[in-house]
């Protein structure tokens, strides 16, 4: 009965929606990092010529493909929200 009522009463699937965007937002933030990263590596290295320049431009190029590998993952959440999303009318027929 709770499911029932959650499911014909309940707020529906535009939560899951918001959310789904919300990632895609995110997604977007991480790979914009990971670009700016990039180019301060790149600026690093033309820059500053040494040891300690080599290493920093390193750690940030390193730093800058986290971000990148990690702006791979809120697309597959968002796409998992959306298809929980698009199942809730069908369960709510049902």
């Amino acid at each position: 009965k709770d499911i029932a009522r959650l499911l014909h009463g309940g707020p529906g699937p535009a939560g899951l929606y918001s959310a789904a965007q919300q990632m895609r937002s995110h997604a977007s933030e991480l790979q914009d990092a990971a670009r700016q990263l990039r180019s301060g590596s790149t600026a690093i290295s033309a820059d500053w010529h040494s040891g300690a320049g080599d290493q920093a431009s390193q750690r940030i190029n390193e730093l800058s493909q986290w971000y990148e590998r990690h702006g791979e993952h809120p697309p597959a959440t968002a796409a998992a929200l959306e298809t929980h999303a698009d199942n809730y009318p069908r369960a709510r027929a049902n």
